[in-house]
């Protein structure tokens, strides 16, 4: 019951950095990649999620690269990381 928790929390996490990632796509366009990444890290702190710097710069890169959708769950598996509740 645990793990399933634990799993449900991850998934809800990762479904909440999503959402911030779609809100500074949403915005970004002329932004810095320095200010696509200060934004992130904003709003991942306001969602209660503590995600690794560099899954956060990684992001950041994506987005200011290109219009393509950055999913937040492909990159954490990526990275080999997790994101956890702050």
């Amino acid at each position: 019951m645990a793990a399933q928790d634990a799993a449900s929390n991850e998934g809800a996490d990762v479904q909440a950095l999503q959402a911030v990632v779609d809100r500074v796509v949403s915005w970004q366009d002329g932004a810095t990649q320095e200010t696509v990444r200060e934004e992130l890290a904003r709003g991942a702190r306001e969602a209660g999620v503590e995600a690794p710097d560099s899954l956060l710069d990684e992001i950041a890169r994506r987005i200011h690269a290109g219009p393509d959708r950055v999913a937040v769950g492909e990159l954490i598996q990526e990275h080999g990381g997790e994101v956890r509740p702050d």
